[in-house]
């Protein structure tokens, strides 16, 4: 009974992000492994060359996206949900033209209808940029890198490369595509390894472009967005102001949430997922913006 009231407690919206991660996974592993299960498939065979790469490419640009959008569902982003959803509707739209039907393709049509059926979860339409996620998602495209070359080159075939490799094999040519020192001494011998090298490529590429962006988004917000905010509101207590906790809502530790006009301002810092509003809003009037379902969706 008590694992089932810890089940209960989860929120729906973080029970999805983890299907999402699990499923980019599955996805980017399928992708590694798909001449091996192609082998028996004998519509795939008539499909020309650039098809089977571009679709292969495409498919794991997908697995990784999804991997990186499953950290913004956690926080119940709606353009995460929006982006996931049409690119869940992509793997299965390809999968499907190509005559691909697996695990996966059941897999992302059944998150599809879920998430279709569960959009209130994921109401969020924008917060402030924080360090600490945008170091969580750069650590997390450099491992993500890491395990893709590492897993990619240990599943290669002997005949790819003319080597065999093993995992600490694989992990040291991995880490050697992506600090640039690269691999000269492999010469891809089947159109497989020249799709994995070129694939590493883009798969590393797009996971540091990802990584550095949501590094760097929280850093521009510090450093450009807040003392522009931090401006405003302190016209508008300036102007408006008739609590004593007013003088505290331009502190360094707040963050704010501004009416539709930007006339009117609630001042409120997160503690542990919740935001805590400080006082009332500050403004002309009483803003549209201090409804219950508002306030609650703040973060």
């Amino acid at each position: 009974m008590k694992n089932l009231n810890f089940f209960r407690k989860i929120p729906p919206a973080n029970f999805f992000a983890v299907l999402i991660l699990l499923n980019g996974f599955l996805i980017t592993v399928e992708t590694l492994t798909e001449r091996f299960h192609r082998r028996f498939d004998i519509l795939y065979q008539f499909l020309p060359i650039e098809a089977h790469y571009y679709h292969r490419i495409i498919s794991a640009v997908i697995g990784i996206s999804l991997v990186y959008l499953s950290i913004n569902l956690f926080a119940r982003k709606r353009v995460a949900y929006i982006i996931a959803l049409i690119l869940l509707c992509a793997d299965v739209v390809f999968d499907v033209n190509f005559h691909h039907f697996s695990l996966g393709v059941v897999f992302s049509s059944t998150l599809i209808v879920i998430l279709a059926l569960r959009s209130r979860d994921f109401p969020v339409k924008a917060e402030p940029a924080y360090i600490g996620r945008g170091l969580a998602i750069f650590s997390l495209a450099i491992l993500f890198s890491l395990f893709y070359g590492t897993l990619g080159f240990w599943l290669l075939d002997k005949r790819d490369f003319a080597i065999e490799f093993n995992l600490q094999e694989s992990f040291i040519r991995t880490l050697k595509a992506f600090t640039l020192v690269g691999n000269s001494d492999l010469v891809a011998k089947t159109r497989n390894a020249r799709w994995f090298l070129d694939s590493i490529s883009i798969v590393g590429l797009t996971s540091i472009t990802v990584g550095i962006y949501n590094l760097f988004r929280p850093i521009a917000y510090i450093l450009r967005t807040k003392p522009q905010e931090r401006a405003e509101v302190k016209t508008i207590v300036e102007t408006f102001g008739r609590s004593d906790m007013d003088f505290f809502k331009t502190s360094s530790d707040k963050s704010y949430f501004f009416s539709k006009d930007r006339q009117s301002v609630i001042a409120y810092k997160t503690v542990g997922g919740i935001a805590l509003a400080l006082g009332d809003p500050v403004g002309p009037k009483r803003p549209a913006f201090c409804t219950h379902q508002r306030i609650c969706y703040l973060v």
